[in-house]
């Protein structure tokens, strides 16, 4: 009985311990909580100022400047898609874009005033591109610490870089003859409209632009310039420059260089005037290069180009040291000479020296272009399946047959053993 009442007594213990935790059953994972946009108005204000940009360079702008980690990030950034605030859009190469909608242009004044039609609209292809490559330059610039933009602020470091260097050559200069031109060069800067910007903008960040005429820098209440009447169209914030600018300030003086991408939605020709315009000569500007044309193709490997587009090889002519049309006027810097548009990594392609030439066609796959070699890889792959379709069709009988023997010897087998 002692022993009965022992084995009780240990099963009413055992029965009224505490249960064993299961170490094994996954831990339960928090509640999503709802994205809040109006927390991210940074965000779509940078995306108005770049109008698309890919994951990592608003991962360095927007996102890592506030402390969040890089998961967190792209699950918010999934999140503002989910919501209709962002698109998201993808390229070539592996590449993909985030842009606005219409829904995230109308959340707050801010982006109700910097809102236009192509603002929301999904970029085409090329366009697309341009706007990750000049992203990606904007985010190595501003970790090199640069400010970039084509606001008025960017124009007036221009402007006070240009002026700056002149009146610094003025004072060394001896001669009457250089005193004359610089002087005229000074005086133009000063009084032309092109690098002019006034308190106002400067405060604001932006210049202003009608919505209906078309009339900049003016206010809400204004002339049309084309009729000459009353105007009261609704106002909107446009850039200042059609050309991107980075500056910095070194020991209280204006440090800049401009960044020339060039932009598929606008003629070359005018940018390229643009870019003259604020190239006096004195001091030598110095200017970044980049193409978005589809047609070239950068070697990734070897750092060289292996094609030329025509656009491309137009903008290779006009910045030529002998022939081009800015000469001695600026000087191309590139700091990263990898990051191109359209790059292609691929060993065994053959660089093209000469400016503006294409490489020739090779019949064998190596050392040719790389569609050419695609197509070739493309044509082994077919007579590859082809021999391998001819093989099945020429063994399809024995294998047929040796299929009907196994099936006989297995029904053989299985009679037996019922047999037995």
């Amino acid at each position: 009985m002692q022993g009965d009442d022992l084995i009780d007594d240990v099963a009413e213990r055992v029965r009224t311990f505490p249960p064993t935790p299961d170490w094994r059953r996954r831990r339960e994972r928090r509640a999503r909580v709802a994205v809040d946009p109006l927390a991210h108005e940074g965000l779509l204000l940078l995306l108005a100022n770049l109008r698309a940009a890919n994951a990592e360079t608003l991962f360095d702008l927007f996102f890592g400047c506030r402390g969040t980690k890089w998961r967190t990030a792209m699950r918010r950034l999934h999140d503002l898609v989910e919501a209709g605030y962002l698109a998201h859009l993808r390229l070539d190469n592996a590449r993909c874009v985030y842009h606005l909608t219409e829904k995230a242009c109308a959340l707050t004044p801010n982006l109700e005033l910097r809102a236009h039609s192509a603002l929301y609209t999904r970029p085409r292809d090329r366009q697309a591109m341009y706007c990750w490559l000049r992203s990606k330059i904007f985010a190595k610039l501003i970790d090199a610490g640069y400010h970039v933009g084509n606001d008025p602020p960017a124009l007036y470091a221009l402007r006070r870089f240009l002026i700056d260097h002149i009146e610094a050559a003025l004072k060394r200069s001896a001669s009457s003859d250089g005193n004359w031109l610089l002087e005229s060069k000074l005086e133009m800067l000063r009084r032309g409209d092109t690098l002019d910007v006034s308190r106002q903008e400067l405060l604001f960040g932006y210049r202003t632009k009608c919505r209906e005429c078309g009339a900049e820098r003016v206010l809400a209440e204004h002339w049309n310039p084309e009729t000459k009447a009353r105007c009261d169209g609704r106002l909107r914030a446009a850039s200042a420059s059609v050309l991107d600018i980075a500056w910095k300030k070194i020991d209280g003086r204006y440090q800049a260089m401009v960044v020339f991408i060039d932009n598929p939605t606008l003629s070359l020709e005018a940018q390229l005037e643009m870019l003259r315009i604020v190239t006096p000569g004195v001091p030598v500007l110095p200017v970044i290069v980049r193409s978005t044309d589809p047609r070239s193709r950068f070697d990734v490997t070897r750092s060289e180009w292996i094609e030329f587009g025509p656009r491309h090889a137009q903008l290779n002519k006009a910045f030529a040291q002998q022939c081009g049309m800015f000469g001695g006027e600026i000087d191309i810097v590139d700091p990263w000479p990898t990051l191109q548009a359209y790059p292609v990594r691929d060993p065994h392609t053959k660089s093209v020296k000469a400016r503006g030439a294409r490489p020739t066609k090779k019949k064998s796959a190596k050392g040719a272009r790389p569609h050419v070699r695609e197509v070739a890889h493309e044509r082994e792959h077919d007579h590859e399946r082809k021999h391998d379709h001819e093989h099945r069709e020429r063994n399809e009988p024995a294998r047929v047959e040796r299929a009907a023997d196994h099936a006989e010897e297995r029904a053989a087998s299985f009679v037996a053993r019922r047999a037995r």
